[in-house]
């Protein structure tokens, strides 16, 4: 079939090209269409699920992929804000990870800053919703406590973990949390130990938003 479309002053609001229906909405701002199209699914590694012809429900900015569904109801959310580190310092008493080593960084919403003159790694986000976090950590060798805290906005939240040590190996701890933050908010993590952030791949930290 032929490439046609339908305008609707002077915009053209549905239309068929390359075999590829669309539907399109203009806002005030941005513009959006929503296209049914052929997205194979097709595994890189020891897969077993390609499928040559399977169709999505796709919503686009221009060219930019925002959602799509699959035939068989799989979700695609490609831009979702999501970061997740490792290699953290510093390993000193009492402070805020900065993570050198960066595994996901989806969007590009964390800062290295440092306030107080020790930099630390910060989770800004980008949009308001309710955001996923979590951070690993290893204590020192000596008897005490291992704390960690969750940070928003320089302030403490609710969630703290806090682990006895022995003299013979440090701990290991991790934990997670679920957190409401508005946008332009920022995600921090804390070690309160005698030895700080263990660095290497010991140590973790990351956070996504889940809605």
């Amino acid at each position: 079939m032929a490439d046609s479309y339908f305008k609707m002053n002077g915009n053209v609001m549905i239309q068929r090209k390359s075999g590829i229906d669309s539907q399109f909405f203009y806002g005030p701002n941005h513009n959006f269409e929503i296209r049914a199209e052929n997205s194979p699914i097709i595994g890189t590694t020891n897969s077993s699920e390609d499928n040559a012809t399977s169709d999505q429900l796709a919503i686009y900015s221009g060219n930019t992929k925002l959602w799509g569904i699959t035939e068989g109801g799989w979700v695609q959310n490609p831009n979702v804000p999501a970061f997740y580190g490792s290699n953290i310092t510093p390993s000193t008493v009492n402070r805020f990870a900065r993570s050198n080593t960066i595994f996901v960084n989806i969007g590009n919403h964390i800062t290295h800053v440092s306030p107080d003159g020790n930099e630390r790694t910060r989770f800004n986000a980008p949009i308001t919703g309710l955001y996923y976090s979590w951070m690993g950590n290893i204590g020192t060798s000596s008897a005490g406590t291992l704390r960690m805290h969750f940070y928003i906005n320089g302030i403490q939240q609710y969630a703290q973990l806090r682990t006895a040590q022995t003299t013979n190996h440090g701990t290991s701890a991790s934990m997670v949390g679920i957190f409401e933050m508005s946008a332009g908010d920022y995600l921090e993590w804390y070690s309160y130990d005698n030895y700080g952030w263990y660095n290497n791949n010991y140590s973790h930290i990351g956070c996504y938003l889940i809605g």
